[in-house]
């Protein structure tokens, strides 16, 4: 359970729970997971606070912002969209 950063520990940080099997899961919101309906409010108030972020890494920043050099970023991001781990848990960044 403890060690090397895999690819669970990735789809984990980024989709949340629901992208890894149970005996994987850590009780952890992803950075990119979407809120549903039937979300407790700390599940649907901790996905609120990453839509900063989640729009910085998307390039949707306002375009007078500092960080608008940053963005190439997002095209680096681009790659890992593709990535099959995860397109196979449904993921989407």
């Amino acid at each position: 359970m403890l060690g090397t950063v895999d690819a669970r520990d990735c789809l984990l940080a980024a989709c949340g729970d629901g992208a890894v099997p149970a005996e994987f899961r850590r009780n952890v919101v992803g950075l990119f997971q979407p809120s549903h309906p039937g979300d407790t409010l700390e599940t649907q108030t901790r996905v609120a606070s990453f839509a900063h972020i989640r729009a910085t890494i998307h390039g949707k920043r306002p375009v007078n912002t500092p960080t608008r050099a940053r963005n190439t970023a997002a095209s680096a991001l681009a790659a890992a969209r593709q990535s099959m781990y995860y397109r196979e848990a449904g993921c989407q960044l």
